[in-house]
């Protein structure tokens, strides 16, 4: 996974002589939707765990580390795939979606994974159930 974690933008510093401008670096920062699929009753099925932001490059150490913190999985061993997946981010080729499939014989327990409470950050990403919810009329994600 290609990591895009900086840009270079222009700033303005500010002191007693004046202004004056320069390049820097600043950390990018993107929202990462994290999928777990898994086999219930026979059959594969997919949800979203989780929306989080985060500076990409090591997306699926973060998908998994997610996973085993949660105490979704009790290793990696659990693990039958990881992708990158989704549409990529405006002027990237970036994807914001990592898919986790668990091996056939895992289990998930999703009412245990259920969050019923309200979120809420500055940039309004924390509390969202997918990348779609993010978009605003005239602001694809």
């Amino acid at each position: 996974m290609q990591a895009h974690n900086s840009r270079e933008a222009m700033i303005w510093r500010m002191d007693a002589a004046g202004v004056t401008s320069a390049p820097d670096w600043l950390a990018v920062e993107e929202p990462l939707e994290i999928r777990l699929a898994c086999t219930r009753d026979g059959r594969r099925e997919q949800k979203t765990l989780s929306i989080t932001m985060r500076t990409p490059g090591d997306d699926f150490d973060l998908a998994v580390g997610f996973l085993l913190g949660e105490g979704v999985i009790r290793s990696c061993e659990a693990i039958a795939d990881l992708r990158a997946c989704g549409r990529p981010a405006p002027g990237s080729e970036l994807r914001n979606v990592v898919r986790v499939e668990l091996k056939p014989d895992v289990g998930v327990d999703w009412k245990r994974l259920e969050r019923h409470f309200y979120t809420t950050s500055s940039c309004g990403v924390c509390g969202k159930t997918s990348l779609e919810a993010l978009e605003v009329a005239g602001c694809p994600v």
